[in-house]
């Protein structure tokens, strides 16, 4: 199985240590996927070195995952319909 990384970065507007909030948009955006979670860490609220969507800051949290093979197409369109994310990056670790 491959390790993969997920950073993703929430509207500032969702609290830094509402982790049920984070899980359920996470649930949205894995879709299927989620089932491979082994972590979630929190990182806060962070400032941003350049303004996303009139957003000046932002909330993080890394995500690690564990699985043969996973798409992210389905996750960027999931991406594009929810306000609370602004941005996220999924790479695989090695």
């Amino acid at each position: 199985m491959k390790q993969y990384e997920l950073m993703v970065l929430f509207h500032p507007d969702i609290k830094g240590d509402d982790e049920k909030k984070q899980k359920s948009l996470l649930d949205r955006l894995l879709g299927e996927d989620k089932k491979y979670i082994t972590s979630v860490k929190p990182l806060g609220k962070k400032a941003l070195a350049y303004p996303i969507r009139k957003c000046t800051e932002g909330v993080y949290a890394l995500i690690e995952l564990s699985a043969d093979r996973i798409d992210v197409s389905p996750m960027n369109n999931q991406a594009k319909l929810m306000p609370e994310i602004l941005r996220f990056m999924l790479i695989v670790k090695e």
